[in-house]
Order: C-alpha cells, then sequence, then structure tokens
C-alpha cells in the first residue's frame, strides 16, 4: 500500500517538474541579428557608379531583407553625404564605393565587394549583421544563374549595340508582366523607361520625378506607387497612367501609332494639354485621326509650347522600332 502510494507520489512529482519545465523553457533562436528590425538604408550613387549597378544593389537589399525577415527604407545619397549619416546614426546599412572608403576612425565593417565599386557596410558595433550580410553574399555569389543575373545590370540595354541578345535589361519581366495587364507590347514600355531614366531607378529630374518611369509623387501616389523608386511600383504605376490616358483621349481611333503618339504626348505634357489640343482641332473641324495634325496644332494652344513633347514621341516610337528588331516577335514577322 506504501509502495504504491508512494509510486503515485513519485509520478505526481514527475508531471509538476515536466509541467514546470515546459513553461519555463526558453523559446528556441530563430532568425538572424536583422530579423524582425526596421533597417534604414543609404546607397551612394553616381556617376562614378559603372552601368546599372546602383540598381542591382538595390535588388539584392531588397532579397536579403525578404529572406532575413527585416523591413528596409532605402534612399539614395550622392559623393561622400552618407558620411554624415553614419556620425549621426541615422543610418543602420550602406552600400559604398569600396575603392575609396573612409578612414578607420569612422569604424565600419565592410563586406566582401559586390559588382560595380561597390561594398555593403554597417557600425563595426553591428559585427554579427556584417557576419550575415557576408553568408548571404557567398550564397548569393555561387548561386546558379548569378553571372546571368549581374550581366543585365552591367550590360544593359543600347540601341546602338550589335550584340544585344535576347534581353533589354533588367527589369524586362517586371515590363512584360505590367505590360499584359494592359494590353500593351511590352518594348514600348521598355521604350518608355528607357527614355525616362535609361533604367536608372535611382535619377531624379529637376521637376523631381523619380524611379524607373520618373513619375512626379503626385501621379505616382494617385496610380499606386506608395515607393516610385521601387522598378516593380513604379512600371505598374506608369502602365495603369497610360491605361488611364489611353482611355482617357484614343479609343477612337484605330491607328495604333497615333494611339501610341497621344498616349506618350500625354505623359511627358500630362493629359489636359493633349486634350486641349485635340479639343482645339475638334473646333476647328480638322481630323484628329492623323498625329501631325496635332503637331500642328500645339503653337496655337495658349501655354504650350510642345517642342520637347513632340520630340519624346518621336524618340520613344523610334527607340520602339530599334526594340522590336533586336527582339522580334510572332506579330512583327509578315504573315502574321
Amino acid at each position: 500500500m506504501k509502495a504504491r502510494s508512494l509510486l503515485r507520489y513519485v509520478i505526481a512529482t514527475l508531471l509538476v517538474l515536466v509541467v514546470i519545465s515546459v513553461f519555463h523553457r526558453k523559446p528556441s533562436v530563430s532568425g538572424t541579428p536583422f530579423t524582425g528590425s526596421h533597417v534604414r538604408v543609404l546607397i551612394c550613387s553616381g556617376k562614378d557608379f559603372p552601368r546599372l549597378s546602383c540598381g542591382y544593389v538595390y535588388d539584392l537589399i531588397r532579397r536579403f531583407s525578404a529572406e532575413a525577415r527585416f523591413s528596409a527604407d532605402i534612399a539614395f545619397v550622392r559623393d561622400s553625404s552618407w558620411v554624415d549619416s553614419l556620425r549621426a546614426g541615422t543610418a543602420d546599412l550602406f552600400a559604398i564605393d569600396g575603392s575609396r572608403l573612409p578612414d578607420d576612425s569612422l569604424q565600419l565593417a565592410v563586406s566582401v565587394p559586390l559588382p560595380g565599386h561597390y561594398v555593403l557596410a554597417v557600425p563595426a558595433s553591428d559585427i554579427a549583421r556584417m557576419q550575415e550580410i557576408n553568408r548571404y553574399l557567398h550564397r548569393e555569389q555561387t548561386a546558379k544563374g548569378y553571372q546571368a543575373r549581374i550581366q543585365r545590370y552591367l550590360r544593359p540595354y543600347s540601341p546602338s549595340r550589335p550584340d544585344q541578345g535576347t534581353y533589354l535589361g533588367p527589369y524586362d519581366e517586371i515590363f512584360k508582366q505590367e505590360a499584359q495587364k494592359i494590353g500593351w507590347d511590352w518594348r514600348l514600355l521598355a521604350s518608355v523607361a528607357y527614355k525616362e531614366s535609361r533604367f536608372h531607378i535611382e535619377g531624379q529630374s529637376r521637376k523631381g520625378a523619380v524611379g524607373l518611369m520618373q513619375l512626379l509623387p503626385g501621379t505616382a501616389a494617385r496610380f499606386g506607387a506608395a515607393d516610385p523608386i521601387d522598378p516593380q511600383q513604379s512600371v505598374a504605376a506608369a502602365a495603369t497612367y497610360l491605361s488611364y490616358i489611353e482611355k482617357l483621349l484614343v479609343r477612337r481611333h484605330e491607328d495604333l501609332r497615333l494611339e501610341h503618339a497621344l498616349v506618350l504626348a500625354s505623359y511627358n505634357a500630362g493629359e489636359g494639354q493633349i486634350l486641349r489640343c485635340l479639343q482645339t482641332l475638334d473646333s476647328l473641324h480638322v481630323s484628329t485621326s492623323v498625329w501631325e495634325n496635332v503637331i500642328q496644332t500645339i503653337p496655337s494652344v495658349e501655354g504650350f509650347k510642345g517642342k520637347e513633347t513632340v520630340a519624346y514621341v518621336k524618340e520613344v516610337l523610334d527607340l520602339y522600332e530599334d526594340v522590336k528588331r533586336f527582339l522580334p516577335s510572332l506579330q512583327d514577322r509578315p504573315g502574321q
């Protein structure tokens, strides 16, 4: 009897100990030194960085943040202005020129080299983060398809290059995806982007237009781009805007080149200006189905010189024809 009572006591004690161990067990450690954090990132850009390497670094950081599960607030800076942010502690991660590192007093931990003179850097106190960055970069640089990926940034599209190959630049898939949504040839959408930014996502115009498609902040927000620097958001917002213009202005025309010209002119000058041109033509009983008529009307529209817009339309359409020669599709072939 005593043995049975002792056994029940022992079992009860073991159960209590198991319950206590469960509730006091330390949670398993997972993730990285970045996981769950908000990281302020500065990418140094400028003429010293070759080709589209700035865009590659942006893409790299976006993919790294997704894998390491942290949010990245990315901004572009020029020259040495990032140094002030480092000293002030207002940024956490820097993409800088590895060939011109500052003196040791700034205390940086620096990554292995990246394409286009870049290295990633963090304050020296964040050595655990730098170790995680280098682990990711090792996987990146030894992964299958790495060389093909960076070639799209280091050898971008040029209409004068005879050995163009099978791609325009690093953002072809985005152009294809967004052009399909609005029923456009992706090569025309890519031509708009090339004219606007030469595929440089860090570019900013004197008027404040930014990103791959050079959208003004108000236009970007109006058509769904919370971050117009992000290539996907920039192209998506631009495509939505182009589709809006097309529905507003040109569905009455059967001439596809005319439709393109009117939409492109509106993208450059604003749809209000081109609407006024068309209204002026209507009032003069002149056909709006001929682009040359629109061009001739522009000088009579008060406050709209239009020379830049006419040149813009011609250049984009010429680029489009160049691209079609480099990358022909079935629709371009006779009889198709």
